[in-house]
């Protein structure tokens, strides 16, 4: 991955693991070093949902990510097929929904990737994200795997 794609992924969010070093390119993009990468899933945000009960009577969060889970491969699938196209509206609300979900789940390296597509696409350009798609299916690829190991760890069988 480039180092500008690992910035534009990586954001200024400050749930970042390691130090975090901003630079200004000559294209006025923010660019972020880290000695560390980022964690995929922060361990924060799901111990806060941890408590909680689903409507079921099982675990809130087992539930939220299942529900995440199901959605994740038609929303990856529908917002690359949105980009190739040119649908700026449908890569804008793909995008938004799962930058929501995303962030709910602590997945913030992915909640910032879409807001640089929500951005795009808001600005009708969606030039800017062709060098980002395959950083988000790789993005994509290691949350499910976290949800997964997490889910395990709940006791709940994967579907």
């Amino acid at each position: 991955m480039s180092q500008l794609s690992a910035a534009m992924v990586l954001g200024k969010n400050e749930n970042l693991a390691g130090h975090a070093k901003y630079i200004k390119s000559s294209d006025g993009v923010s660019l972020i070093q880290t000695a560390m990468t980022t964690q995929t899933l922060d361990p924060l945000a799901l111990d806060q949902l941890r408590p909680f009960k689903g409507h079921d009577g099982g675990s809130l969060l087992g539930n939220l990510i299942q529900v995440y889970l199901d959605q994740l491969p038609g929303r990856v699938e529908g917002l690359l097929k949105a980009y190739q196209e040119g649908d700026v509206h449908s890569v804008f609300k793909i995008a938004h929904m799962l930058k929501s979900t995303s962030a709910s789940l602590g997945a913030y390296a992915l909640q910032n990737l879409c807001q640089r597509f929500e951005d795009s696409s808001r600005e009708e350009d969606l030039s800017g994200i062709e060098s980002l798609l395959a950083v988000f299916e790789a993005e994509t690829s290691k949350v499910k795997t976290a949800l997964l190991d997490e889910q395990q760890k709940l006791g709940a069988a994967p579907k």
